[in-house]
C-alpha cells in the first residue's frame, strides 16, 4: 500500500469511528498529506476528540502523551493530528462521556447568562421565552444528574433499565435539540427583541420520550 492509500484507508477508518458526528464534522489530510484534521463547528465535539486522542498513549511514568492539538482561528475550529502519531485504532470508546461534560460546561455558562437577562426579557415581553427556559433548565439539571441511585432501588434490573432508557437517558439527537434551543434563546437575549420568523423558541420534546 502507497502513502496514499494509506491515507485514504485512515481517513475512511475515522470518518467511520465518528460517524455519530458526521452531520458535524468534516475529516481530511492538511499540510501535504501529514496531518489529519476534524473541523467543526461545535467545540464541544472537537473537545471531546481531542481528549479521546490525548488519552490515547501513555508515557513511562503513567501520563497521557499529548498528540492533538485543538486550534481556533477566524476561518474555523479544528483538531489536528499528525498522521505519524495516529492510533491505528481510533480511541473514541469513552468520547460520549467527554462530549457530556464538555456540552454541560458549555451549557453551565449560558444558563448563567440567561439568568442575568431573565428579568429584562420578560419585561420586554418574552413571556413565553421565560417560560420555556425554565423547561430547557429541567432537562440540563436531568442531564447532569447522577442516575446511579437507580440501582439500589428494590426493582428488577431489566425495570430498572426500562425507567432509565425511557425516562433519562438522551440520544446525540437530544443533545442537538436542547443545543438548538439554548442557541436559540441566546439569539432572543442578545438582540433584545423577536426572533425571526421561524425562528420561535420552541418547548423542548424529545423524540420517542414521554
Amino acid at each position: 500500500m502507497d502513502d496514499n492509500q494509506e491515507i485514504t484507508s485512515l481517513l475512511s477508518l475515522y470518518k467511520d469511528a465518528l460517524k455519530l458526528f458526521e452531520s458535524y464534522i468534516c475529516i481530511n489530510s492538511i499540510h501535504g498529506d501529514s496531518d489529519l484534521c476534524v473541523n467543526a463547528s461545535h467545540r464541544e465535539i472537537l473537545y471531546a476528540i481531542e481528549k479521546c486522542f490525548n488519552m490515547s498513549e501513555i508515557d513511562e511514568n503513567g501520563n497521557p502523551v499529548k498528540i492533538a492539538f485543538y486550534r481556533e482561528k477566524m476561518l474555523g475550529k479544528n483538531v489536528q493530528v499528525s498522521f505519524i502519531n495516529l492510533p491505528a485504532i481510533p480511541p473514541f470508546e469513552d468520547i460520549m462521556k467527554y462530549y457530556k461534560k464538555y456540552y454541560l460546561q458549555r451549557l453551565t455558562l449560558l444558563n448563567l447568562h440567561y439568568e442575568a437577562n431573565m428579568i429584562d426579557l420578560y419585561n420586554n415581553g418574552h413571556g413565553m421565552e421565560v417560560l420555556n427556559y425554565k423547561k430547557y433548565k429541567l432537562e440540563f439539571d436531568n442531564l447532569s444528574s447522577d442516575y446511579s441511585q437507580l440501582l439500589y432501588l428494590p426493582l428488577p434490573m431489566d425495570i430498572i433499565k426500562t425507567i432509565y432508557t425511557t425516562y433519562l437517558e438522551y440520544s446525540f439527537d437530544d443533545y442537538q435539540l436542547l443545543r438548538k434551543n439554548y442557541d436559540k434563546l441566546r439569539k432572543c437575549i442578545n438582540s433584545k427583541g423577536p426572533l425571526a420568523k421561524g425562528d420561535v423558541v420552541g418547548p423542548f420534546v424529545r423524540k420517542g420520550k414521554l
